[in-house]
């Protein structure tokens, strides 16, 4: 093998151009780039040239690295280059005789690092290996150019002149980072550790030291910052700064770190010094323990509409817990609401139900119904506490419930009950709010009565007038008497629309209602239509029937068999009578005695002249009755109807003339009397009233002559009129299917006819 050798040195080697001026002349020489990959660059020399039996490198060392270019040939980096390593040194060698590989960096060879480094180095390339366990360079500083570690017998010695070396003013030492705590440092979550046992070696002392401290869970703050330069980063989670070495470490004997606020796990502190020429890395591990954080809360509540409903989710209770899940989480009811109740899952809950958080959307707040409007009603609220299931609690918690406010429109009734003919009637309006308790409504007139005026103060009132609900108390109706249902007037009314301030929600409501009026049949008074009196000529008989031509009466709401004539004062009985046609005979009435306007309708009425006379005489007699209507009045006093006097005092007495002419070669009556009289009038007799019974809801049921019947031997079964004193509460009488009012009538007629239900 040809006696032929290469160096390489590092260009980070300070001063190294001092060392080439001594190399000799047969060796060849390769400065290494700084700024390159070194392993690679003298790959590529070695595989270009292989007949070299001594290499020798020159670089910065440290136990078990060298720093070649921007890289490192160190324990962790050998398997990563073991192809380069392999191709430096070319097999079979050359008689038999491994190369040499000789490595001047300081300390290379120290400790077991080192041990470890030279021998996988020596498997790899194949060749004999020397280093030093010691820094290599200048004596006074410490150094030699000794390479006391050898791996096989090695004649070769370094190719630069003894007095080269000699004035050479440096060593070969890359800064040393030391960590003399041998286990993995550990600290709780959310506490500070100080790092101890960390320190910086750097065999040339002078050297100013930059150091890059980083982690990536937390921050880092140094022990100390006296006479240090170009601090960046202090408390965050990469420092940098530089110093001499007792400062450097000065900074580093205690650094602390906090790891990110609830972070668990593993941690590495990852530390680079460089003391202008050479770097040096380290990784300290850190453990950082879990400690079960106690949770937090930050309720922000929920809002729910006024008598309404709503389910949670877990931002309205706000609970966080960086360790442990939803489901770990056990809330439990420590106090109910006040103005509504709480459910889960449809179950209603009580004070020590307990859900778990992850389930919080089945927890719902009902809304009691009561008014946003009354002290406190916009606000509701119930208390928690929470626990972990790791030893974490919260004590008692308020949630609170926002209720907002939803306007209920005001509820109007009227229903007012007044008598036909009535006036000047105060209108009822009532006007009720759950919240607007003020009462102050604005109330606008819509429509009109239809039968009848509707007054404010005397004042009839328009379409479109507004008034307020105070001004309500002076609002009346008249009705016209408009009776044209036959005795039952048809219902009033007029519609109004109320409008409420907005029950707090600042838009006003409104409802639209109808006011009832309610009309009660009044009985109208009869009237006399005519009263001509009668002429009898006895040429044309002894009798005369009196018609309605000659006496009439008249009533809006009373049949004509209603409205009955009673006698005050009889005929003169020497002259005649008056008599009435009742079953299939005339009978001769009295004081008393009455008959109706279906009677002279019918022709059923008639005068008799009986006196014995002459021809050619004249004679003139009457009879007086008052007129009845068999109804009541009620407003404005209770009363019989009839034809009354004009200051209302008493029934009015009528008199009907009858004039009775006996022409010559005529003759008058026989003379006595004709016919029996009826005196007066016997009231009537009621044979039956059985009433209803069993009737089923919502039925109805005629009331037939089996369960009512009366009798009058004066009076047909259509002259006797049954009057309503009092209505059903649960029911109503119709006569023809339509519904009778109070004081309505109806005849024995009708019952006997089956009309009455």
């Amino acid at each position: 093998m040809p006696n032929s050798s290469i160096l390489f040195i590092d260009a980070t080697v300070k001063n190294h151009q001092s060392l080439l001026v001594g190399i000799e002349p047969s060796t060849q020489i390769f400065v290494l780039d700084s700024e390159e990959d070194g392993i690679r660059q003298i790959t590529n020399v070695l595989i270009k040239h292989s007949n070299f039996s001594d290499v020798h490198i020159i670089s910065h060392g440290s136990p078990g690295c060298l720093y070649l270019g921007q890289t490192q040939l160190s324990l962790d980096t050998l398997d990563h280059y073991a192809s380069n390593l392999k191709s430096w040194f070319p097999s079979p060698f050359l008689n038999n005789s491994a190369p040499s590989l000789l490595l001047y960096g300081c300390n290379v060879a120290a400790g077991d690092a080192g041990d470890e480094f030279i021998e996988k180095l020596h498997h790899l390339t194949g060749a004999k290996v020397a280093a030093s366990t010691s820094p290599i360079g200048r004596t006074p500083l410490g150094g030699n150019w000794q390479l006391d570690h050898k791996l096989g017998q090695i004649q070769a010695i370094l190719p630069i002149a003894p007095s080269t070396l000699a004035a050479y003013e440096e060593v070969l030492a890359a800064p040393v980072i030391n960590d003399n705590i041998t286990v993995t440092r550990a600290v709780d979550e959310d506490q500070t550790l100080s790092i101890a046992g960390i320190s910086v070696n750097d065999t040339d002392a002078a050297d100013i030291q930059t150091v890059t401290l980083a982690v990536a869970q937390g921050i880092l703050n140094l022990a100390s910052t006296d006479g240090l330069s170009g601090i960046t980063g202090n408390g965050t989670g990469s420092i940098s700064f530089s110093g001499t070495l007792s400062n450097v470490n000065a900074a580093l004997s205690g650094v602390s770190y906090k790891p990110e606020l609830n972070y668990s796990g593993n941690e590495t502190l990852s530390i680079t010094v460089n003391d202008g020429t050479q770097s040096a890395s380290r990784n300290v591990a850190i453990a950082v323990t879990p400690v079960n954080d106690v949770p937090t809360i930050a309720p922000s509540g929920i809002s729910i509409a006024e008598g309404g409903n709503g389910s949670f989710t877990t931002s309205n209770f706000g609970i966080t817990d960086v360790d442990n899940q939803d489901v770990q989480i056990i809330v439990k009811l420590n106090s109910l609401p006040s103005k509504g109740y709480l459910t889960f899952n449809g179950n209603f809950l009580v004070v020590g139900s307990t859900f778990s958080y992850d389930q919080i959307a089945q927890l719902r707040y009902v809304h009691g119904g009561t008014q946003t409007t009354d002290p406190g009603g916009t606000s509701d609220a119930f208390t928690i506490t929470v626990d972990d299931g790791a030893g974490g609690t919260i004590g008692a918690t308020t949630i609170p419930v926002t209720i907002t406010p939803v306007n209920q429109l005001p509820a109007v009734i009227g229903t007012n009950t007044l008598f036909e003919g009535e006036t000047n009637h105060p209108v009822s309006i009532s006007i009720s709010d759950p919240d607007q308790p003020a009462g102050n409504y604005t109330v606008e007139i819509l429509s009109l009565p239809a039968d009848g005026i509707l007054r404010l103060n005397g004042t009839p009132v328009t379409v479109g007038q507004t008034l307020s609900s105070a001004a309500l108390a002076n609002l009346t109706y008249s009705h016209d008497n408009n009776d044209d249902n036959f005795g039952n007037p048809p219902p009033d009314g007029f519609t109004v629309r109320v409008t409420d301030d907005g029950g707090g929600t600042g838009t006003p409501g409104s409802t639209t209602a109808t006011i009832n009026l309610s009309i009660q049949p009044n009985n109208d008074d009869p009237v006399l239509v005519t009263n001509t009196g009668i002429t009898l000529n006895t040429l044309e008989g002894l009798t005369k029937v009196i018609t309605p031509a000659n006496l009439s009466v008249a009533d809006p709401d009373s049949a004509t068999t209603q409205l009955t004539y009673t006698l005050t004062a009889a005929p003169d009985p020497t002259l005649g009578g008056l008599e009435l046609f009742r079953g299939s005979t005339w009978v001769r009435i009295g004081v008393g005695a009455s008959f109706t306007q279906d009677d002279l309708n019918d022709g059923r009425v008639r005068y008799a002249f009986h006196q014995a006379s002459s021809g050619d005489q004249s004679f003139a007699d009457s009879f007086s009755f008052q007129v009845r209507d068999s109804e009541v009045r009620e407003y404005p006093s209770r009363r019989e109807g009839g034809i009354w006097k004009a200051d209302g005092s008493d029934l009015q007495t009528l008199t009907f003339n009858v004039n009775i002419d006996v022409p010559p070669n005529a003759f008058g009556g026989t003379g006595g009397i004709q016919n029996p009289t009826v005196v007066g009038n016997n009231p009537p007799t009621t044979d039956l009233n059985g009433g209803i019974a069993n009737l089923n809801e919502g039925g109805s049921r005629t009331i037939t002559s089996a369960l009512l019947n009366t009798t009058d031997t004066a009076n047909t079964p259509s002259e006797i009129v049954y009057r309503i004193t009092s209505l059903p509460t649960s029911g109503a009488i119709q006569l023809n299917g339509v519904s009778l009012g109070l004081y309505g009538s109806f005849t024995q007629a009708d019952v006997d006819n089956n009309r009455v239900t």
